[in-house]
């Protein structure tokens, strides 16, 4: 809150308390007429004025404040959602993919095993020119060679459609993280307007100060302009709400347009 809920009450009795103020400087005593005179006072007047702006500051400021607050928490979760989709893109097919190929290389596997066999078996006989163990060994291999070739051929097709899947996900994310990626310009504004908030509460707070120096001192001008230095950076506080209310709303707007990239 703005304006504590004590500087509320102590506000709702400032003309009374200036009055006695401005009294008890001057030693005279409470009349009828002086009342009157306190009813009637511009700076008086004035004052309850710039209080009322006040609060009117106050319920308008913690009004955005809930609103964003509100947009904030909505973005936040449907963020954590798109990331957690951004993990699964893709993966069923790759999973399934994968189980594929595990297969078929299991599948192929005594068949591949044994051709390699015979060949380290062929060399071993060329080694030692054995020509009728070589010729035999040659006799095998060539009767293997097409289901060999047939299986490999079944291995390096699978292998290659899961490149294609693994390659085609990265690049569905890639595409999506680009979209969310339009945030940051945003949230680099948001922290800035935040900062700028901060520095406008402490300028606020100055501002409280010398108007309570003010009341003590039984000064309604210095009051009213203290008064009139806290609404100002109110007023600018709630300019920087308005921005940030707007960036997290097209924030929004850039994750859903990546939510229904994911569902499309």
């Amino acid at each position: 809150m703005f304006i504590t809920r004590c500087t509320r009450s102590f506000l709702r009795l400032l003309p009374l308390l200036l009055f006695i103020s401005i009294l008890g400087a001057a030693a005279q005593p409470l009349t009828a007429e002086a009342e009157t005179t306190e009813l009637s006072n511009p700076e008086l007047t004035s004052l309850d004025a710039a209080y009322s702006t006040l609060q009117g500051m106050e319920l308008a400021l913690t009004t955005t404040d809930a609103a964003i607050q509100a947009v904030c928490k909505a973005n936040n979760l449907k963020l954590k959602s798109v990331r957690e989709k951004l993990k699964l893109v893709g993966s069923s097919e790759v999973r399934q993919l994968e189980a594929e190929l595990k297969a078929a290389q299991s599948r192929h596997a005594p068949l591949l095993a044994r051709s390699k066999s015979l060949s380290e078996r062929l060399k071993a006989a060329n080694s030692r020119k054995d020509k009728k163990a070589a010729d035999l060994l040659r006799l095998q291999i060539n009767r293997l060679k097409p289901s060999v070739k047939q299986a490999q051929a079944d291995i390096k097709s699978r292998q290659a459609a899961l490149r294609t899947a693994k390659k085609a996900a990265a690049a569905e994310v890639k595409r999506i993280k680009a979209v969310l990626d339009e945030i940051s310009p945003l949230k680099k504004k948001v922290q800035t307007a935040q900062a700028d908030i901060s520095s406008l509460k402490k300028g606020r707070s100055a501002a409280w100060k010398s108007f309570h120096a003010a009341v003590k001192q039984g000064s309604a001008a210095q009051a009213l302009l203290a008064l009139t230095s806290a609404a100002a950076k109110l007023r600018e506080a709630s300019a920087q709400q308005q921005h940030i209310l707007s960036w997290e709303r097209q924030s929004s707007t850039i994750i859903e347009r990546a939510y229904s990239m994911l569902k499309s």
